[in-house]
């Protein structure tokens, strides 16, 4: 079981590092392709505030796993980080409608044009959740694993 939760909380790790580097949301009109919403920079409503922290919990997850210590408490503590980055993803995706660009222009033959743009949900979204439920289920195996570890055994009430 500490295996899984290594590998678990590594997943996240690593889901949420491949998340910073793409949109979380995306224009489809490439026109507008330098306002798309990254983690890393800080325009993603909740998601930069809580990278650092799943960051955080995951590290904790794995030192925890590794060492044996505390892992009920570890458990916990990854499954709410977890469930904050998945909370943060909800919000990302109910303000997207706050993302919307309305543009206009004249036509080459005089005619006004016009028209909005409203960003996609893109892949760096689904890997930050991905990350969310990466470190959820690391939280829960580690959290079972207390369970059935022989009371002599356990570290902790």
């Amino acid at each position: 079981m500490r295996l899984t939760t290594c590998l678990l909380a590594v997943t996240a790790i690593a889901c949420l590092a491949g998340s910073l580097t793409m949109p979380v949301l995306r224009y489809a009109n490439r026109d507008f392709a330098r306002h798309d919403i990254f983690i890393a920079t800080g325009e993603a409503p909740a998601l930069p505030l809580l990278a650092v922290p799943v960051f955080f919990m995951a590290a904790v997850v794995i030192v925890a796993a590794l060492s044996g210590a505390h892992t009920r408490e570890a458990g916990a503590f990854g499954l709410a980080a977890g469930a904050f980055q998945l909370l943060g993803i909800g919000e990302t995706i109910r303000v997207r409608r706050d993302h919307v660009i309305m543009w206009d222009g004249i036509a080459p033959n005089g005619e006004p044009i016009g028209g909005t743009e409203q960003p996609e949900l893109w892949w760096g979204l689904a890997f930050a959740a991905a990350a969310g439920f990466a470190l959820v289920a690391a939280g829960i195996v580690q959290i079972e694993e207390h369970r059935y570890r022989a009371p002599e055994q356990r570290h902790g009430p």
